[in-house]
């Protein structure tokens, strides 16, 4: 209790400082209030994080520091993502504007461009607009990038989140498809973080093939994926087989009451 009380009040010092202006430093002092932002999100504090966000990209602006702008604008869009997705597709198309203004770095073009796509298809569920269109043109200009720059990480990436948004507007034979992809560049590609990137693939593809109706399909998949720790991954795969099972002995009922 002490220790977390101690760091909310270094946080808050933090703030003040960050609050100050300091007019021969200040592209230091973005710099740096984004550092503790991002401290104060890994711990948690998620209102102070997004306060300090917000006063990074004011300094950020003010000092023409144009790099941490754009990546303080991406980290907000993220915090407040699950909260507010309209906000962060927002943000993130603020972010991207930046960006494009002063390009460094093809592979954080793709990542914005996919990020600005997956909130767009968020909106939908909040908002039900047909932000589809936008999401897909999105995410298919950071495919072509990352296929173009052979990215195999990201165009896994972009082609899991094709798939979910197929998916996501029933189109499941193209989200099949866009799924089978994924899961052979994940397999074939010399990638940082391989596993994690597959098991995003295997899983849009299992969820397709049990939409199709494919059940022995799915189960396969299903059994190929690796939890681990992952609680929540954990169930839904059990959870899936559950229904699998249900659904193999026309329990259509019990496999609605699982889901």
């Amino acid at each position: 209790m002490y220790t977390r009380v101690l760091y909310i009040f270094i946080m808050c010092v933090l703030l003040a400082t960050c609050s100050q202006q300091q007019q021969e430093s200040d592209t230091l002092t973005a710099a740096h209030c984004l550092e503790v932002a991002e401290a104060a999100l890994a711990n948690d504090s998620i209102r102070l994080g997004e306060t300090l966000l917000r006063r990074t990209i004011q300094l950020a602006e003010a000092s023409d520091d144009w790099h941490t702008n754009y990546i303080a604008y991406q980290r907000l869009a993220d915090a407040l993502s699950q909260s507010n997705p309209e906000e962060a597709l927002r943000l993130m198309k603020k972010a991207l504007a930046v960006y494009e203004q002063h390009p460094d770095n093809e592979r954080n073009h793709v990542i914005l461009l996919d990020y600005a796509g997956t909130y767009a298809a968020q909106v939908v569920f909040t908002k039900e607009e047909d932000l589809y269109d936008e999401a897909l043109g999105f995410i298919h200009r950071a495919y072509d990038i990352a296929k173009k720059n052979r990215m195999t990480d990201l165009e896994c990436q972009t082609l899991t989140s094709l798939a979910n948004i197929a998916w996501a507007k029933n189109d499941y034979r193209q989200a099949l498809d866009h799924a089978r992809q994924a899961e052979a560049v994940a397999v074939q590609g010399n990638m940082p973080s391989p596993p994690d990137l597959r098991q995003g693939a295997l899983q849009v593809l299992a969820r397709s093939y049990l939409s199709l109706n494919m059940l022995d399909s799915a189960e396969t998949v299903f059994r190929q994926m690796e939890p681990g720790g992952d609680a929540h991954l954990a169930y839904i795969v059990q959870s899936s087989l559950a229904r699998i099972a249900l659904r193999r002995l026309g329990a259509i009922q019990v496999e609605d009451s699982v889901a």
